[in-house]
Order: structure tokens, then C-alpha cells, then sequence
């Protein structure tokens, strides 16, 4: 619809799967913050998203409250 209608569609979902599939432009929301921003491929890669989404260890000065 976007291409065809020539507008942006704004989607606003939890299912990676399907919005790495469908959006040509991807950004990553945590807590409220833009975190990453980008083609699926360059945010499916972005250590930040990846330690965000699936819970990396956080770093000792996370830890001790450094």
C-alpha cells in the first residue's frame, strides 16, 4: 500500500518476524528511546538492539550501579 499510495504507513508491532519481513525501514524503540534505526539487516545487527531484545548480560557497571 505504501509504494502504490506513495505515503508512509507508521506500524507499531511486537512480532520481529513479521516486520523484518514487510518494512523496508525499521526503527527500535527501548524504554521510549529511539535505539536503533535502519534497514532490517543493519538493526537486526546493532549490538544494542540485540543485548535490549534478548537479554544479554549486563555490563559490571550496570551491575554495581556504576
Amino acid at each position: 500500500m505504501a509504494e502504490e499510495e506513495n505515503c508512509a504507513v507508521l506500524l507499531v508491532e511486537h512480532n520481529v518476524g513479521f516486520v523484518m519481513e514487510l518494512c523496508s525501514r525499521v526503527v527500535v524503540l527501548d524504554l521510549g528511546r529511539v535505539l536503533a534505526e535502519g534497514t532490517a539487516a543493519e538493526v537486526r545487527s546493532d549490538p544494542a538492539v540485540r543485548e535490549a531484545y534478548l537479554g544479554a548480560a549486563p555490563r559490571a557497571a550496570e551491575c554495581d550501579g556504576g
